[in-house]
């Protein structure tokens, strides 16, 4: 299941609770952030896919979202947690964490890499 936690601009209230269901509906999930993005008139627009996951839906159609997204100008960067599944989805835009408390170092560290690229900077 995909459901939509936060809205642009809201912010997260202390009563958030999210359970886990199991299973890690990648493409879905890509596919419904493409489509609630395509109006958004931003310059650049950032996806962060955090999963803790194995990626069950690796396959062909996942893929395509992945490449339809590039397309409509969508940049997205993968972070997995205690599993390394998302390197083989986003092999040049993902990194893998242990522990959650290294997750605001691991998204500033992609992010930043990410930022000197579009702009020519890094390597």
């Amino acid at each position: 299941m995909v459901k939509t936690i936060l809205r642009p601009g809201e912010r997260l209230h202390q009563g958030f609770k999210l359970e886990a269901g199991g299973g890690t509906p990648i493409e879905e999930a890509l596919r419904e952030v493409a489509r609630q993005m395509a109006p958004w008139r931003q310059r650049r627009k950032i996806v962060i896919l955090l999963t803790d996951g194995e990626a069950p839906d690796l396959t062909e159609e996942t893929k395509a979202a992945i490449a339809e997204m590039n397309q409509a100008g969508l940049e997205l960067f993968g972070l997995g947690i205690q599993n390394d599944s998302i390197l083989d989805l986003l092999p040049k835009s993902s990194a893998v964490i242990d522990e959650l408390p290294a997750l605001p170092a691991a998204l500033f560290r992609l992010l930043g890499e990410a930022l000197l690229r579009k702009r020519g900077l890094s390597q």
